[in-house]
């Protein structure tokens, strides 16, 4: 019998069963890269913003501490009684603002408030059961940092002013040893997150757009091979 051609054997169907799901597998993977690159630049992102905030207290809380060490300098010189630099550098330290609103505090290792600009009912209390919304109590904390490092950073939970939400703050404490003085300042963190959402609904909507779009002719295309 005459030879079949090509067109009556099953090679005519073998595009359709191999190279399909082929197109498919590498439109996947490719949709998938796409959507970790884009997670990836977010997470990123957040991380760059959370970076920004810590060398934020860093800074300020490295303002007060050569403050007070310029008024130690005094004490040192004779220039000045220790009570007198003290008191001059708590008046100085406390009349420093951030972030608008945001100040320094000052604890000595009991702990307990040397100095607090916005509640000085606190000064001269013992705060080492002061607690934040998720139970960490944070001049504990403070201490601990001092004690352990020198300097650090701490995460908690306190409300703004006027608001009785407690939102996520970050601060930095050092110790300033010669006076036995945790110095510290916080910056509030909630606004990263919604910064973080706003940016994942601007990048990830027309990611979406995009990958609909790839897969719809993905499946256009492999129908017809």
């Amino acid at each position: 019998p005459a030879p079949r051609a090509p067109s009556e054997t099953g090679a005519s169907v073998l595009p359709h069963t191999t190279i399909s799901p082929r197109l498919a597998a590498i439109t996947a993977v490719a949709l998938a890269g796409l959507l970790v690159v884009i997670t990836f630049g977010l997470l990123g992102t957040r991380d760059d913003m959370m970076e920004s905030r810590r060398v934020k207290t860093r800074e300020h809380t490295e303002l007060a501490l050569s403050l007070i060490g310029h008024f130690h300098a005094l004490e040192e010189s004779g220039a000045m009684t220790r009570e007198g630099a003290q008191q001059e550098a708590l008046d100085a330290v406390r009349d420093l603002r951030h972030d608008g609103t945001e100040h320094l505090g000052i604890n000595d290792m009991s702990p307990t408030v040397v100095m607090h600009p916005i509640k000085p009912e606190l000064e001269g209390q013992d705060v080492s059961t002061l607690e934040d919304a998720n139970g960490t109590r944070l001049f504990v904390e403070f201490v601990d940092v001092v004690r352990d490092g020198g300097e650090g950073f701490v995460d908690y939970l306190w409300p703004k002013p006027d608001e009785e939400e407690a939102q996520p703050k970050i601060s930095y404490v050092a110790g300033f040893e010669p006076w036995g003085w945790v110095v510290g300042t916080g910056i509030y963190v909630d606004d990263v997150d919604a910064q973080f959402w706003a940016k994942a609904r601007a990048f990830g909507l027309p990611a979406l757009l995009i990958m609909a779009i790839v897969g719809g002719l993905s499946r256009w295309i492999g129908g017809r091979l």
